[in-house]
């Protein structure tokens, strides 16, 4: 990660960004305020109790990394706790992830990169009733993680250890998904290899959620070029996370909007 670049990327946003009232659209505008804007939830409270049990726990990971390395450390060794505060979910995002699964309710959720479950368990705590695939490289965490979501009684939540490149053939990307989380291997030519493959499990109804489109010049390289895809008619930049729609009918627009 690139600080400078990052500190530099986000003076630039805060300058071309609003708020609602620079949406015109009306399913962007209902979405900005009845989601993006809606008050902290009780599931919210939730999650934030996990995390504070995730950060005073003492696990110790030896990790294999096929993403992008760390800027905080050359070891492979990892505390959970430095987990969950380097590479987890952070508790603006979660509350994003939540109140888009409470608001769109989808049936269906991919996410790639599980790391410890904080995305995936804010996806859980926003629709209980959705079924989530969840990816992980890494063998030890993904075991622990997934001894996590039994404890959470996560029943709807289908960990899998394995590479995504690995998980995208033939038999996964027949099937189609509401919700897909880009949210691991955080170089720009790998994330842009892996959307042009999911385009095959994306529909009208899909909504794309990108982490860290400020990673790294690569990735916000990737981010700008996938908003261009005639596919995407809506894109949005939040700094935190990037949003992107595919709603036929809609007319193409990108938005700038602080959260």
């Amino acid at each position: 990660m690139n600080i400078w670049f990052r500190l530099q990327s986000y003076l630039i946003f805060w300058w071309r960004s609003s708020n609602q009232h620079g949406v015109h659209s009306p399913f962007v505008f209902r979405w900005v305020t009845q989601c993006l804007y809606a008050p902290k939830s009780t599931h919210w409270k939730t999650w934030m109790a996990w995390r504070k049990q995730l950060l005073s726990a003492t696990h110790t990971f030896e990790l294999t990394d096929f993403g992008a390395k760390s800027s905080r450390s050359e070891s492979n060794f990892r505390t959970q706790s430095q987990l969950v505060r380097w590479a987890g979910t952070s508790p603006l995002k979660a509350q994003l992830l939540i109140q888009n699964a409470a608001y769109f309710q989808p049936k269906t959720v991919l996410e790639l990169g599980t790391s410890l479950g904080l995305g995936t368990y804010a996806f859980h705590l926003g629709n209980p009733e959705s079924q989530i695939t969840t990816l992980e490289g890494d063998p030890a965490i993904q075991q622990h993680v997934a001894t996590l979501f039994k404890q959470l009684h996560c029943e709807n939540i289908v960990s899998q250890c394995i590479q995504f490149q690995d998980w995208l053939c033939e038999p996964n990307l027949s099937n189609s998904f509401d919700l897909i989380f880009f949210d691991g291997h955080h170089q720009g030519d790998a994330m842009l290899r892996y959307a042009k493959q999911l385009l095959r499990c994306t529909h009208e109804g899909t909504l794309w959620i990108w982490d860290d489109i400020y990673w790294s010049v690569s990735m916000k390289q990737a981010w700008d070029e996938v908003c261009t895809w005639p596919e995407v008619t809506v894109s949005v930049d939040t700094f935190h996370l990037g949003f992107l729609f595919f709603r036929t009918g809609q007319a193409k627009e990108h938005f700038v909007i602080r959260v």
